[in-house]
């Protein structure tokens, strides 16, 4: 239905009539309102309620689609103007679904709809954001749904470009610094083993300039999604209707390519981004079990920015816990199979994803590894400094053999230059290679070295810091060693776990400092032993601790209960010691002897004499057998269950070997 004016036998649309004749078409609006007016005696209310509801909707920003829609049938009469204030405010708290449930729940020519908008007039305002916000929470049937497709079909080609985007990117919660790094540069070790800066690749040019800014005002008009000064908030249930879409499939695509570009690679690189990395994994989580679509992979394998995708997947594969991780390199896995193009590069990223899963069965258990030979493809500078991973899982697995010379011959295998000048990445490579060294010397026992290598290094590293901590303690500087760690932490400049790793070794040096004191012949300090059980107990259940961590915590937490005469709690965390180094497969040895010597000493001062014999003997037979080197403090622990063996009248086990 639409009105038309002539003139002069020219039939205008009412837009254009204006335009040419506005005093002609306001006489004629104002007799045909005056014949209303007698026909229907409420034609003045209605205006008013017209009015109110244009202006309400005009607020939306979203076009004139949603006004265009719902207006399109008459207003029903009798109904107040303040039916567009409900109206703005569904849409405002509880989104579309809100705003068409309002619409036509409160339909003016059907019984129930009056008493609807009665109620909702009468009710306070604060139960009508309730009820909006339950509205939206509810499943959308079929005709809203329909309804919704049909909206969307109406919204511009970016607008609906950028829900497709938010729906593939998956999380309720986006941060808004997500869309703007797409329009910057991200960075990598380019070939020459320097910063690499890559422009957007294939990434919608909508993102590329501030247009998208706009286009998220559009998408909050029409209830889709709420904007915060850090937040794009998405109506995840609203946005599910897109994945029906002809446009969905190379969303699905971008969300890939755009995360890929903006999730940093490199911590040496980008340290600052690299600590807000941990707000993209859900979206990444989502977007990247696309990979799974063959359809996906398709499109992704011919593109340039191939190789990134898979960087991202070995970057995220340093969060999370043990499945995240296995997650992230099965990613790694399909893609590698999807290119079938043969090539160094290609070589390259095989021989990374190979060295990083061995890292990543090295966190999480101590079961042999089985050393790869140290042939790394290395063509140029780039390559060359990723050697550099290879040495340190070899020597690194050697070490946990006390393999010391077979380690020290894989760490020489890494050369940072070959007769030329080192590149950025292999300086940055050599420094975790002499952290290596440094971890080597520590336990050969070897402090005066080792503290020479470590000191040597930047003491930004959390590995780095409580390697040298470790051995300062082991010289005897443990208040040195505290007043280092405690430093570094009060920076607080890491990650949360970077910091788990230095608190868990300023627990172990406060022990040893404690077993001295003790040693000194002074009594031990039961607000000590207190406190450092305490900061042990915290890390107990951490998952950013490798396994050999979780069995020195117990250790610690053993000892703690020990001097702190808690004879049944000390006999249960030493259990727990032997049931650790059992479900690592560790070697039995020098740790069990320790096990073993501690219960003896506790079971006998319980009365079980018989026990603690057969403990004793398990103790005197293991003792000369191998150590595990990453427990520090354990020589002074044996001195001190010596003494304490002295004082009950028993002749300590030997401990010649120590």
């Amino acid at each position: 239905m639409r009105l038309i004016y002539e003139r002069d036998g020219e039939m205008l649309e009412m837009k254009d009539a204006l335009q040419k004749d506005p005093l002609g078409v306001r006489g004629l609006l104002v007799q045909a309102w005056l014949m209303c007016e007698k026909a229907l005696p409420d034609s003045a209310d209605v205006l008013q309620v017209e009015r109110s509801l244009q202006d309400a909707l005009s607020q939306f920003r979203g076009g004139d689609h949603i006004p265009r829609y719902l207006l399109k049938g008459k207003i029903e009469l009798g109904i107040g103007a303040n039916k567009a204030e409900l109206l703005q405010s569904s849409l405002h708290v509880g989104g579309l679904q809100a705003l068409i449930a309002v619409f036509y729940g409160t339909a003016y020519n059907v019984t129930s709809g009056r008493r609807a908008f009665t109620s909702l007039s009468k009710i306070s305002e604060e139960s009508r954001v309730d009820l909006f916000k339950r509205v939206n929470s509810l499943p959308i049937n079929t005709s809203v749904m329909a309804l919704a497709n049909f909206l969307l079909g109406q919204l511009g080609h970016d607008i609906v470009g950028m829900a497709c985007l938010l729906y593939c990117l998956g999380t309720k919660e986006l941060p808004r610094w997500t869309l703007e790094a797409c329009r910057r540069p991200s960075k990598t070790w380019g070939a020459d083993g320097e910063i690499s800066e890559l422009a957007p690749a294939q990434i919608t040019p909508m993102l590329q300039d501030q247009h998208y800014e706009d286009i998220l005002n559009e998408l909050e008009a029409v209830g889709l999604i709420k904007l915060t000064r850090d937040l794009v908030r998405v109506d995840t249930q609203w946005t599910a209707l897109l994945d029906k879409r002809p446009e969905a499939l190379a969303w699905k695509v971008q969300s890939v390519r755009i995360l890929s570009h903006v999730f940093p690679k490199h911590r040496v690189i980008d340290a600052a981004m690299y600590r807000q990395c941990k707000h993209l994994l859900p979206s990444l989580e989502h977007a990247f079990s696309y990979l799974d679509d063959s359809q996906v992979m398709t499109h992704l394998v011919r593109g340039s920015g191939f190789y990134s995708i898979m960087e991202t997947c070995l970057a995220s594969s340093y969060f999370r816990d043990r499945p995240w991780k296995e997650i992230t390199l099965a990613w790694a896995e399909s893609l590698l199979r999807a290119s079938r193009v043969e090539s160094d590069e290609r070589a390259l990223w095989s021989a990374r994803l190979a060295v990083r899963k061995r890292q990543v069965v090295r966190l999480y258990s101590a079961s042999n590894i089985s050393a790869q030979p140290s042939t790394f493809p290395r063509f140029d500078p780039r390559s060359n400094a990723l050697a550099a991973d290879l040495a340190i899982v070899n020597a690194q697995e050697l070490i946990r053999r006390e393999d010391f010379d077979a380690a020290e011959k894989e760490l020489s295998y890494f050369n940072p230059c070959f007769g030329r000048k080192m590149s950025s990445f292999e300086e940055s490579q050599l420094i975790k290679i002499n952290r290596t060294y440094g971890m080597l010397r520590r336990f050969q026992g070897r402090f005066n070295e080792a503290y020479d290598i470590l000191s040597s290094l930047p003491h930004v590293d959390s590995r780095v810091i409580s390697h040298f901590a470790a051995v300062l303690s082991e010289r005897g500087e443990d208040d040195r060693a505290i007043a280092k760690l405690e430093r570094w932490l009060q920076l607080g400049a890491q990650s949360p776990k970077a910091a788990t790793r230095v608190r868990h070794m300023l627990a172990q040096v406060n022990l040893v400092r404690t077993m001295r004191v003790i040693l000194n012949g002074q009594p031990p300090s039961t607000s000590s032993l207190r406190i450092i059980r305490s900061m042990y107990q915290d890390l107990r259940e951490s998952p950013d601790l490798l396994w050999c961590d979780h069995i020195c915590t117990w250790i610690g937490i053993a000892i703690c209960d020990h001097l702190g005469d808690e004879i049944e709690q000390g006999i249960r965390a030493w259990q727990e010691v032997r049931r650790l180094t059992r479900q690592q497969n560790l070697p039995i040895g020098h740790t069990d002897a320790i096990v073993a010597y501690s219960l003896s000493e506790l079971e006998r001062r319980r009365g079980e004499h018989v026990e603690s014999e057969i403990y004793a003997l398990r103790a005197n037979r293991l003792m000369a057998t191998p150590g595990h080197s990453f427990i520090l403090g354990t020589n002074l622990w044996l001195t001190i269950l010596s003494d304490l063996f002295g004082k009950q009248g028993q002749s300590p086990i030997t401990t010649d070997h120590v």
